[in-house]
């Protein structure tokens, strides 16, 4: 009696143990940032009135390929076809009230699709600079996506310059070098 009281204990902790594991699994959703080379991106209302980029939740027919996911949805809710390779932009952690689960929400930047985006599902869209977008009520994943983009966009920059920046002073050097040379040769 001893022996299975002892192993009862052992057991219900890792029991509650994995329905906390369980509680606590994401569901995956894929988000596409289709954007055009004006540097506007599409986005579209959800019924809740928050703005986003479309997506939506991984099913079954994905077999747990987030970019399936993407494609799907997108066509789904846009009308056009994912083409070329996006780009992850951020996988953002996501708690909805009266969500089954917390959301993890992939946003890739799509810049390559076949067809013209529209409301598919009736829904409300526009063409978007990155600050517009952040002046209307959006979901929290588009905030981390947008934020992380212009992260993304200011390092991208500063790389330039300091690139730039070390032509220059390589240049200014070579300069200096060669009337260090003309000096001393005259």
């Amino acid at each position: 009696a001893v022996h299975r009281a002892a192993a009862r204990g052992r057991a219900e902790p890792t029991a509650r143990l994995a329905s906390r594991v369980v509680e606590r699994a994401r569901i995956p959703v894929a988000a596409g940032a289709l954007r055009r080379r004006d540097g506007r991106f599409f986005v579209s209302q959800r019924k809740n009135g928050l703005w986003h980029f479309p997506g939506g939740q991984a099913e079954e027919q994905d077999a747990g390929d987030v970019l399936l996911t993407l494609v799907r949805e997108v066509r789904e809710e846009t009308g056009v076809i994912v083409l070329g390779s996006p780009e992850l932009i951020i996988s953002h952690d996501t708690d909805v009230r009266g969500a089954p689960a917390p959301f993890i929400v992939h946003v890739y930047e799509v810049t390559e699709w076949d067809g013209e985006p529209f409301g598919r599902e009736k829904q409300s869209v526009r063409w978007l600079l990155p600050r517009e977008i952040l002046a209307l009520t959006v979901t929290p994943s588009t905030t981390a996506a947008l934020e992380a983009l212009a992260l993304r966009e200011r390092r991208a920059r500063a790389a330039a310059i300091t690139v730039t920046l070390a032509a220059d002073t390589a240049a200014a050097r070579a300069r200096l070098a060669d009337a260090a040379s003309d000096a001393t040769i005259a």
